[in-house]
């Protein structure tokens, strides 16, 4: 057999390179708050629910943070679909006295 060649085993191993450390601060101010969302999908189910949790996430929400156009959708899409079903209820009960 021939002779195996030396190698050299004093070579550093390669150290791993370092991440950026996370800003949790900074991760969090992106996220949309649960309870701006939640107030945004009852806008469409629940109106008086989604007002009322649309308000109270509003309170919570901060300008300039995210999910604050969400807070305002929720608000108006609420009070729109409030006075659509007052307004279809008026409808309704006027047809049905006039039999």
């Amino acid at each position: 057999h021939p002779p195996v060649p030396a190698v050299n085993i004093t070579t550093p191993a390669p150290t791993p390179k370092s991440e950026p450390a996370l800003d949790s601060s900074n991760n969090q101010s992106k996220a949309i708050p649960n309870i701006v969302v939640v107030g945004f999908v009852l806008a469409f189910t629940l109106p008086i629910a989604g007002l009322v949790i649309s308000i109270i996430a509003a309170l919570k929400v901060k300008k300039g943070q995210h999910g604050r156009g969400l807070v305002i959708a929720g608000i108006v899409i609420s009070i729109f679909s409030l006075v659509f079903e007052l307004v279809m209820l008026f409808f309704l009960l006027l047809i049905g006295g006039a039999h």
